[in-house]
């Protein structure tokens, strides 16, 4: 740093930076840059060696990531310190091999990031969360488990560094100083990530995906890691939130015209503490509009507009999968020649399900309705 001829920090870094015993000159040569933006931009105008102040790693959710996506790894030097999640986890005194990082700082308070958390919880026994801007503690503690364990680790490395543990009640009704994280410690949902039980869900006159159909459906999606689905014909939601769970980053939009349905879904998705899926109330195509253009989708009902909706999916589709279940040899026959006419690769597979039942001291194997599902991709 001392060959460095400027030093870019923030407001907070340039004053702890110079309360220390410094060298001679040093000071002098610091500069104040607060936004991000105006860092990036001084940069680039400049030929000469700078030095940019970061606290912690600026590997972890720093400075330095960025630093590396703009400008040419062989000119860039990094220098990490102890990191805010190392004297998180020393100062609770707890190991931290096991747990699952998620920045919040400075970004918006976006839906699938606080609808996500709850779920998160149930799968993560700790989670470490570095908050900030609109995501502060209190605006987050609504989204956590009621039987979480919360610690609060306020302006850590300061002299008036300070932990608060609590319930997320607590968290909501406290003040805490800035910077901050997050550790929530919780009890992991026990309950099989995949493989829900129809009976599981509150449904209306038996209007729901069978489980052994569900299975097939969720086979040939091929669900991502992240991307966009949409379930359309969503019914009691059954799809949408076994999707969610198998991959929580994925964003589900939901879309269901009658409002019972609707009613069914907010509450499994209670039920399942799955609170990431954007319900889509109306009718498709119509309600398809100015939602994020998708990667995979379901359809699960078409109300009688099937060619309508293949022909809008074929808009917004550079690439992806679509499935679809038919009952009625009319909407199979729809669903081919409408994907046929838009370009869409398909097979059908016709799926027969028989269950077992008493008879007398016996059991025999009551069948089901057959169910056509149709794979498009492009």
């Amino acid at each position: 740093m001392n060959g460095s001829e400027e030093i870019l920090a923030s407001q907070r870094l340039y004053d702890l930076f110079c309360s220390l015993d410094l060298p001679e000159g040093l000071k002098e040569k610091c500069k104040v840059v607060n936004k991000l933006d105006d860092t990036f931009s001084y940069l680039n105008g400049v030929d000469r060696e700078v030095s940019v102040l970061a606290s912690g790693d600026p590997l972890f959710f720093g400075i330095a990531t960025r630093i590396l996506n703009r400008f040419p790894k062989d000119e860039i030097e990094i220098y990490p310190a102890i990191s805010s999640m190392q004297l998180a986890f020393a100062g609770i005194k707890e190991t931290w091999e096991d747990a699952f990082f998620l920045s919040l700082h400075g970004q918006k308070r976006r839906e699938w990031a606080k609808g996500d958390l709850t779920q998160l919880c149930r799968i993560h026994p700790k989670i470490v969360i570095l908050t900030g801007g609109e995501n502060t503690p209190g605006a987050l503690a609504p989204y956590l488990p009621e039987d979480s364990v919360v610690s609060m680790l306020q302006r850590l490395g300061y002299p008036d560094e300070s932990i608060f543990t609590g319930s997320p009640a607590e968290l909501a009704a406290g003040n805490f100083s800035e910077p901050n994280l997050m550790i929530v410690r919780s009890i992991p949902n026990e309950d099989a990530v995949f493989g829900l039980a129809e009976s599981e869900f509150q449904h209306t006159r038996g209007l729901i995906t069978k489980d052994e159909v569900r299975a097939v459906i969720l086979h040939k999606l091929r669900l991502p890691l992240k991307g966009v689905l949409w379930d359309i014909g969503a019914g009691s939601g059954s799809v949408s939130i076994e999707a969610k769970r198998l991959s929580p980053a994925l964003e589900v939009f939901a879309v269901e015209k009658d409002p019972v349905q609707v009613a069914n879904m907010r509450e499994n998705m209670r039920r399942f503490y799955v609170e990431g899926i954007s319900l889509v109330e109306g009718e498709a195509p119509g309600a398809l509009s100015g939602i994020p253009a998708p990667d995979r989708v379901f359809i699960g009902g078409s109300g009688g507009k099937m060619e309508a909706i293949i022909s809008h999916l074929s808009g917004v589709m550079q690439k992806g999968i679509i499935v679809i279940a038919a009952i009625t040899l009319q909407n199979l026959n729809s669903a081919m020649d409408s994907l046929k006419e838009n370009s869409f690769s398909f097979d059908v597979a016709s799926v027969s399900i028989a269950r077992s039942g008493p008879v007398g001291a016996g059991h025999y194997m009551k069948a089901l309705n057959p169910v056509f599902i149709i794979r498009a991709e492009r």
